[in-house]
């Protein structure tokens, strides 16, 4: 019969692992695989211990008459003893391991020690080998008592070798805290190999795995997994709180066609050995800021520029976990808060302007550091200004926000038939604001959406207050006006409530319809069409459209781009390939307009092509409400 035995330190784990299964159930997303496998390493410590405390109870008040729940308990005690151990070697593995094709084989093998140990204990239920209970003197240990250990000890020394093998794609304190775990482990084992009735087997797993989860989620505040790097908020933090400080933003232009060429794990690999270039030389001071985009701090810009580019010359042919050879394009922004920025998000905007110009402009291309001027904050500034205009103005009284429409010709009628919508902001705090620039505001900052709801209430508005002289008004419509689950019901409502006919609308749809969610926009097109809506296609030419995926949409009419028509004025073969695709169209159909066209010539050339309709300057300018409708009553 075994003596006494100490289960305070049991009965005190049990209810911290309780309190802290609770808490990661609470605050974590069980999605991801290396979540789900943490978890299981507390239930297993939590089980473990509620078994080893009701182990110890049968022990101490055996008797033969509870030989089968004792021997019971015991067993399944016996079964999860070293679950803890193994549990956390498969969580070390999967956190640190890139190469995802050999997680397989490697976890089967990590099977292979625990089946065997589980194995030795059922045919303890036969044997005796690592326990027993007789009905004279209670529990006896068998021979095999200490087989606990060895497997214990086996994963000790697999979760070491695991973290030295991957230690180039952890930070210092993960590799510490993956080290320590089973030093830590182990040690408070041999304690209790020593000390037998000082009940430590929980203590032995829940005192490493509670540093683990204390360093690794102060490390997930701080840093970034992937990289080793520290972290945007991290960063964000300290410009905001810091007095003056120099910020250079290093961005992988060509990060999404190295991501869909490696994948993920390659491109994760390629990261982290850009953060290592990085790092070796501000080794204190860099950031992982986004997918694409590292930042350096520090005082003296000029330094940083040098450094930076030296950097980016090493970087440029990295090589891949499987030695492959990719190029890599980067282009940095040095910003100084609070010289160029106030804030964060105030710098972070200003990047983000200086990198999509630099991409759009040629002369820019082979600037690889780019530094912060007064053009640039001045383009911020005035696009915020722009976008507070947009936030008070869309609304359907707005006297800044109009409505202008361009005639359309129709060359079978001599005459205009009706004509297109086209948003204006005009006479703000700051003058007259191009169609393109306000727009490109509105995508920018989310207002698209809302943008395109209001001209298309102002224009049918427009249509209802004169029924008499227009009959149809092309809309353009974005993507995200039609990705709105609600867009057929909305459009539907608001014809009806502005006491119009669905006839009376024409939705212009630009070709970029065609990259995502195709069948969804399709069949909501296809209910639009069938209440009476009218389809164009806008700008053809200019994108993604084929010709399948047009004559499989409700559309009536195509609109063929200005950059085609300049083409065909340019190139005789241009004129002949856009000839036969109008050729083409009309067979099935589809009628044709022409768009931009500015002067006879033009005007001649998309006549003798086969257009039906045509749209342009040398026709009209886009009129105020007022004009369109003098134009359209004299327009017999």
């Amino acid at each position: 019969m075994e003596g006494m035995h100490n289960i305070l330190g049991e009965i005190t784990v049990a209810i911290l692992s309780g309190i802290m299964l609770i808490n990661f159930v609470s605050s974590f997303t069980l999605k991801e695989r290396r979540h789900r496998l943490f978890l299981l390493c507390i239930l297993a410590i939590l089980s473990t211990t509620l078994l080893n405390i009701s182990t110890i109870h049968q022990i101490e008040h055996y008797s033969p008459e509870n030989f089968v729940i004792a021997t019971t308990i015991t067993t399944l005690y016996f079964i999860l003893l070293v679950s803890p151990p193994v549990m956390f070697v498969f969580y070390s593995y999967d956190f640190v391991s890139l190469n995802k094709k050999h997680k397989m084989p490697v976890s089967i093998a990590l099977h292979i020690p625990y089946a065997f140990y589980v194995i030795i204990v059922l045919l303890n239920l036969k044997n005796g080998w690592l326990f027993h209970y007789d009905s004279v003197e209670g529990y006896v240990r068998g021979c095999l008592k200490n087989i606990t250990y060895i497997i214990t000890g086996i994963y000790t020394f697999l979760c070491v070798v695991i973290a030295f093998q991957n230690k180039r794609v952890l930070s210092r304190k993960i590799v510490f805290v993956f080290i320590s775990y089973p030093v830590l482990s182990f040690g408070i084992v041999l304690i209790q190999f020593f000390f037998p009735h000082l009940e430590m087997t929980g203590t032995a797993a829940m005192a490493p795995l509670l540093l683990t989860y204390l360093t690794i989620q102060a490390d997930f505040l701080d840093y970034d997994l992937t990289t080793g790097l520290m972290t945007e908020q991290h960063l964000a933090n300290l410009i905001n709180k810091t007095k003056s400080v120099s910020v250079v933003i290093i961005s992988i232009e060509n990060y999404h066609s190295i991501y869909e060429t490696l994948g993920y794990n390659e491109t994760n690999y390629l990261l982290f050995k850009i953060a290592q270039k990085i790092s070796g030389v501000f080794p204190k001071t860099s950031y992982h800021i986004s997918s694409d985009r590292f930042a350096v701090t520090g005082e003296n810009m000029e330094k940083m520029r040098e450094s930076i580019l030296k950097i980016s010359s090493e970087i440029q042919s990295l090589k891949t976990d499987n030695n492959k050879m990719f190029h890599i394009e980067t282009r940095s922004v040095g910003i100084s808060v609070p010289g160029n920025a106030k804030n964060y998000n105030n710098a972070m905007e200003l990047v983000s302007e200086m990198l999509s110009n630099a991409q759009k402009t040629k002369e820019k291309h082979d600037m690889k550091f780019l530094l912060c001027d007064e053009v640039y904050e001045e383009k911020v500034r005035r696009n915020n200004m722009i976008q507070d205009i947009l936030e008070r103005e869309l609304n359907v009284d707005s006297k800044m926000y109009q409505i202008y429409y361009q005639p359309i010709y129709s060359i079978e009628k001599e005459k205009f038939i009706y004509s297109e919508a086209l948003s204006r902001l005009l006479d703000t705090e700051i003058g007259t604001i191009p169609p393109d620039e306000f727009i490109a505001v509105a995508e920018s900052k989310g207002l698209i959406e809302k943008l395109g709801n209001v001209a298309f209430e102002k224009i049918c508005r427009f249509i209802s207050e004169n029924k008499e002289t227009v009959k149809a008004v092309s809309v353009n419509f974005s993507v995200n006006q039609l990705s709105n689950p609600m867009i057929v019901e909305n459009v539907l409502e608001t014809i009806k409530r502005y006491g119009i006919k669905p006839e009376n609308i024409i939705m212009e749809i630009t070709e970029s319809i065609f990259i995502e969610d195709f069948e969804i926009i399709k069949e909501r097109m296809v209910r639009l069409a069938e209440a009476g809506i009218v389809f164009y296609l806008d700008d053809f030419g200019t994108g993604y459209s084929n010709f399948a995926n047009v004559v499989d949409l409700p559309f009536t009419t195509i609109k063929i781009d200005r950059s085609m028509v300049l083409s065909m004025e340019n190139k005789e073969e241009s004129r002949r390939l856009i000839t036969s695709l109008i050729s083409a169209f009309k067979q099935n159909g589809l009628k044709i307009l022409m768009e931009g066209v500015e002067n006879l010539e033009q005007d001649k050339m998309v006549r003798e092509a086969g257009a039906d309709l045509i749209q342009g300057f040398l026709y009209k300018r886009p009129l105020s409400e007022k004009d369109c409708m003098e134009l359209f009553k004299n327009n017999i």
